[in-house]
């Protein structure tokens, strides 16, 4: 089991959409003012048990949307930090822009278009942060503990089949082995690089001074096109990394539900082995 140690305690939904209510548009964390709300309560530590992930055929996919400028974010990116300690959770956290602090951002417009893409196929509207979206079908409030686990528990009944990653010796080139799975299903495929562990201290806004670290922040995002599921497939792909990114992901996904019909990840400097374990390997 994982033992989780942080300050998360629920509050009021309303209070959470801290985009749509204190902001109207991509201004910084002190453009508007602030709305009249119900002063936040200091939250004290507590100790959370999530279910642990019997993952043998593939990944579970998270995405958390997230921004520096949100009130409530830093209890949705902590636990955010927590779920991407385990072996089979592939965590991308994507920042937003439609509101966001003016110094440090992390913020990219594919991720707020993303959110939007997710907001029309989940009905899950409208935006607020922090959203997390797990295995690309279940929308949860990003740090309601309870919610993410029974999110889990879902997702554990439904893992999609792993995408396996090689790089293939030429610079930024890799490849792609695509599972069959018999079914004549198409799904959009998508790249998603993310950074090393950032540390930022908040420069302005309701979370001025804080100080935090930011995990497998979504820094790039490729469409790779239009893959058929009904047989097994390869494919290469080439994608430029920079040195401060920590891999990519490749997605394979539902347009129509959202569904992530299979997943793999790859880190750079390492190539993972049997059932998502990595080990070192000179790229």
């Amino acid at each position: 089991m994982l033992n989780i140690k942080h300050n998360l305690k629920k509050a009021s939904l309303a209070a959470v959409f801290c985009g749509f209510l204190a902001f109207s548009g991509p201004l910084g964390a002190q453009d508007a003012p602030a709305p009249a709300a119900a002063p936040v309560t200091p939250v004290t530590q507590e100790d959370v048990t999530l279910p642990t992930l019997v993952l043998a055929e593939g990944p579970v996919v998270i995405e958390l949307f997230s921004s520096q400028a949100c009130v409530f974010c830093p209890r949705a990116d902590r636990l955010m930090a927590d779920l991407a300690q385990q072996a089979h959770v592939i965590a991308l956290a994507c920042h937003v822009d439609y509101f966001d602090v003016r110094v440090g951002a992390l913020s990219h417009p594919f991720c707020t278009e993303r959110q939007n893409w997710y907001m029309r196929t989940l009905r899950a509207g409208p935006n607020y942060t922090p959203q997390m979206v797990v295995q690309g079908r279940h929308d949860v409030l990003g740090y309601d503990i309870p919610a993410v686990t029974d999110a889990l528990k879902q997702a554990a009944q439904e893992i999609p089949p792993g995408i396996a990653i090689a790089y293939t010796g030429t610079g930024g080139r890799y490849r792609l082995s695509l599972p069959g799975t018999g079914q004549d299903q198409s799904y959009r495929l998508w790249l998603m690089a993310y950074e090393k562990p950032l540390e930022r201290t908040v420069s302005e806004g309701r979370n001025k001074g804080q100080h935090m670290q930011y995990v497998n922040v979504v820094s790039a995002l490729q469409d790779l096109g239009v893959w058929n599921a009904r047989e097994a497939d390869e494919m290469e792909i080439e994608f430029r990394r920079q040195d401060s990114q920590k891999g990519f992901a490749i997605l394979a996904q539902d347009e129509k539900t959202g569904t992530i019909g299979a997943a793999g990840r790859y880190l750079f400097g390492q190539e993972k082995g049997a059932n998502n374990a990595p080990r070192a390997v000179n790229e």
